[in-house]
């Protein structure tokens, strides 16, 4: 894309402004509100950094590294952080100390997924296969 990256902030009547813009976000493609803490969690494309963002802030503060190609983001029912990584392709969680344990592999470009929280279960979108899975959760 072109220009600096930014997530948009929207309005109950509809309208839009912009919350954040830096290329700092790194063209942000997973975004998820964590209603216990309170802040946003952003996930890059083209990084190696999650980051957590509450309204107001200058910008996004990193709070784990190490990974790449991220897609997804999904806060599990013990408030865990689970991220899909399109290669290699998996879905990790990620510790409150910022260490990944990794949960499900040999995922073919994993994208955005979804959690039932109250069945223990993720539904996997595969972009390039044309197919969804769903996988119970330990």
């Amino acid at each position: 894309h072109i220009g600096i990256d930014k997530i948009l902030r929207l309005h109950p009547d509809g309208k839009s402004d912009i919350a954040i813009k830096s290329d700092f976000l790194q063209r942000p493609n997973g975004i998820e509100w964590d209603s216990i803490n309170k802040h946003f969690i952003i996930l890059p494309l083209y990084g190696d950094a999650v980051f957590k963002y509450k309204p107001g802030m200058i910008f996004p503060e990193k709070i784990a590294e190490g990974k790449d190609r991220f897609d997804g983001v999904e806060i599990d029912k013990e408030n865990n952080l689970l991220v899909s990584v399109l290669k290699p392709g998996a879905i990790y969680k990620l510790n409150s100390d910022g260490k990944y344990d990794l949960l499900i592999d040999d995922l073919i470009y994993p994208a955005n997924f979804g959690i039932d929280k109250e069945k223990n279960q993720i539904l996997i979108p595969f972009v390039t296969q044309n197919k969804i899975e769903l996988i119970q959760l330990n």
